[in-house]
């Protein structure tokens, strides 16, 4: 009570201090995000840690663009809401939520643009260069060789053969030598490195080795800047190319079109440029580009199964010791639950075990029958991270018939079966529930059994090679009705483009594809961009392919020293067109005879969809197209030859008619039946596919 005469001063101090808040967010902020930053400042300003949130969120900078309006760095906006974004401890209060939000809805917002808006808003960046400043290819630096010493710890946990046969691969010592420079760096070493971090070797989708390999193309990249006097004048040539290609798109849509303006974004990406445009365009091609569908009636063609096996007693029950065998038979089936974020499958099992046992409890021997009803239920989850084994339950009803005691003594057999028929409830519950606890250990035992061979080849030959070549989608949702299971992707980088328009109509069927022209380009970056095939790969990729392949002519098995390399910008392209489809293959030079030819070529073929008495199938339309893009050619004589050579090799993979038919996926249980198409279509850019399932007669 001393104090009471503060109580005046602090309420004024209190209202004095609350005025100036008003006035600060009232001469700070124009917009709902730059008041929800303010605000988060001024919480902050309360926390011993409030400077460190400060720098880490990049507060002031992205406040200082927001003011900007029209004109703000989307870069500086992109850097917060990444920062955002993380898991860093705390980033889960109301506080930062409420203004990643705010941030977040501003940045939508920007980035919302009319697609006729574009070629404006291009020449409104156009003089909006930012110069990359030492100070920032410094930093790059050091992040490389901060990723090299994580990469260097990761690697000593390994055994010595191991780490010298990585270190060589990256040629570690010149990598150390040349990131330890602060001027002038060999480039053409550390882009060598890069070249062997992005050359799809097993084990470079681990983080270690792809943090390297993010860091060092951005510092590459960041050196290139910084050492061109001419970057603005080259960014400025970049813009107005950028604007001829979007007006190009305006006039006449097309992928090729879409992937010309995607290659002006990937150098926009590289040197850290306009991304305010980058954003506004990725968000008119931002559509999925790929879904799959697969029917419950498929799944479980491959999976339910009838069950038999022997089942063995080996238990003490009241007392009681009981062993016995006899058999399990029931039935494994499959099931979907509804679910968004994931798929979900429930495995099914009802089972009757039924077997002859015998107790022995002290003088007293009981001859009996047991049955057994079980029915487990164990979920499985499919995301992009593979298949989980969730949770199990497990349900189980025991039923005894004693149909013999045998004592020495009459009157123990007398008592025995008075006693036995007292507790039989009670050992029928206790019997019960042990079945019921063994039966979800034994069940879910089998399920991760089970699961192990299927998500090593997802991981093998799915994720891992999109994640060593840095291709990963950014959207890939697993999802599953009552009826189906659903996969839906976008497959677009920051140096790509997805699709302009959403999925066309589902066609039903046990299973169906639909997929977009961007998707293809983009997907064929991941597995062939840069790489070199020769004649025994491609055959290995023709015999793979449905319906399989005549037997190599004798000409082309003699020349087996041939050899192409695929171009890195999107190795195959395609169009799906008013029911027709163009696959293009865009290779940058090629071997033959043991002659080597540095010059672009496209193989391409054209296919229109026909019905027929079997069902729809892709019929070429002439022959194999062989063209020269490139301002250098062979020689007439020479390219006659040559042109001749390819359309020996790649009619075989562009036969005179395509079609799915009568496949049955490998492993595939005994009366699965095969899979047949029954729908193709091709129109505005996608391509879908639906195929049955035809059961065996």
């Amino acid at each position: 009570m001393r104090y009471t005469w503060l109580a005046p001063f602090a309420a004024w101090i209190m209202l004095v201090s609350l005025l100036a808040s008003m006035a600060r967010a009232e001469r700070t902020a124009s917009s709902p995000a730059e008041a929800a930053l303010v605000e988060l400042e001024m919480w902050l300003d309360s926390s011993p840690h409030g400077a460190k949130w400060r720098e880490y969120l990049r507060l002031d900078q992205t406040r200082q663009e927001l003011a900007r309006g029209d004109s703000a760095n989307l870069a500086t906006v992109v850097e917060s809401l990444e920062a955002f974004s993380t898991d860093a401890p705390g980033l889960n209060h109301e506080s930062f939520v409420k203004a990643r939000t705010a941030l977040s809805n501003w940045y939508a917002t920007e980035t919302q643009r009319p697609l006729a808006d574009l070629p404006q808003l291009i020449d409104q960046a156009k003089g909006q260069f930012t110069p990359l400043t030492a100070a920032a290819v410094e930093q790059r630096r050091r992040r490389l060789v901060a990723a090299i010493g994580r990469l260097e710890t990761f690697l000593a946990q390994a055994n010595e053969s191991t780490q010298s046969g990585w270190k060589t691969f990256l040629r570690w010592d010149d990598l150390q030598r040349e990131a330890a420079k602060t001027t002038e760096p060999d480039l053409t070493v550390l882009g060598a490195v890069r070249d062997q971090l992005a050359s799809g070797e097993v084990g470079l989708e681990l983080k270690p080795f792809a943090d390297v390999r993010l860091v060092l193309r951005n510092y590459i990249n960041g050196v290139l800047v910084l050492s061109n006097p001419n970057m603005e004048e080259t960014y400025r040539q970049a813009m107005d190319l950028l604007k001829e290609r979007v007006q190009g798109y305006l006039d006449q849509p097309s992928t090729d079109a879409a992937s010309q303006i995607a290659e002006v974004l990937a150098f926009l990406h590289d040197i850290e440029q306009a991304p305010q445009v980058a954003a506004a365009i990725h968000r008119h091609f931002n559509e999925p580009n790929l879904q799959i569908t697969v029917s419950r009636e498929l799944m479980a063609a491959a999976v339910d199964r009838d069950v038999d096996e022997p089942a063995e007693v080996n238990e003490v029950i009241l007392g009681t010791a009981i062993r016995g065998a006899g058999r399990t038979r029931g039935r494994l089936t499959l099931s979907l639950a509804p679910s968004d974020d994931r798929a979900t499958l429930l495995m099914n099992l009802d089972a009757q075990a039924d077997t002859h046992n015998i107790g022995v409890n002290g003088p007293v021997t009981i001859y009996s029958t047991g049955s057994t009803e079980v029915h487990a239920v164990h979920e499985v989850f499919l995301t992009e991270l593979g298949l989980v084994a969730g949770h199990v339950a497990a349900q189980a009803c025991a039923r005894s018939n004693i149909y013999c005691i045998a004592a020495k003594l009459r009157i123990i057999e007398h008592i025995a079966w008075r006693k036995a028929r007292e507790s039989q409830p009670q050992a029928e519950a206790i019997a019960s529930g042990r079945a019921a606890r063994r039966a979800e250990q034994q069940f879910s035992d089998q399920i991760t059994e089970q699961l192990k061979e299927p998500n090593e080849q997802f991981q093998e030959r799915f994720r891992a090679p999109l994640l060593r070549n840095d291709a990963m989608p950014e959207l890939m949702r697993f999802s599953t009705t009552l009826q189906e299971l659903l996969v839906l992707a976008r497959h677009a980088t920051e140096r790509q483009l997805a699709s302009p328009s959403s999925l066309p109509a589902a066609v039903g069927g046990d299973l169906s594809l639909r997929i977009h022209e961007s998707a293809v380009g983009n997907f064929s970056e991941s597995a062939f961009a840069g790489k070199t095939f020769t004649a025994d790969d491609i055959q290995e990729v023709t015999d793979q392919l449905p319906g399989g392949f005549a037997d190599e002519s004798e000409e082309a098995a003699e020349d087996r020293e041939w050899s192409i390399t695929f171009r890195s910008r999107h190795p195959l392209s395609a169009q799906f067109r008013d029911g027709q489809t163009t696959n293009v293959i865009h290779f940058t030079s090629f071997m033959s005879d043991g002659e080597v030819y540095d010059f672009p070529i496209d193989i391409a073929a054209s296919y229109r969809i026909e019905d027929s008495a079997t069902g729809p199938k892709l019929v070429r339309q002439g022959r194999v197209q062989i063209t020269w893009p490139g301002p250098r050619r062979p020689r007439f004589g020479q390219r006659a030859v040559l042109e001749s050579k390819f359309r020996l090799r790649f009619e075989r993979l562009f036969r005179d008619e395509l079609f799915v038919r009568d496949i049955a996926p490998p492993n595939a249980p005994e009366g699965f039946g095969v899979l047949r198409d029954f729908v193709i279509r091709a129109e505005d850019g996608w391509m879908t596919v639906g195929l049955r399932r035809i059961k065996p007669n």
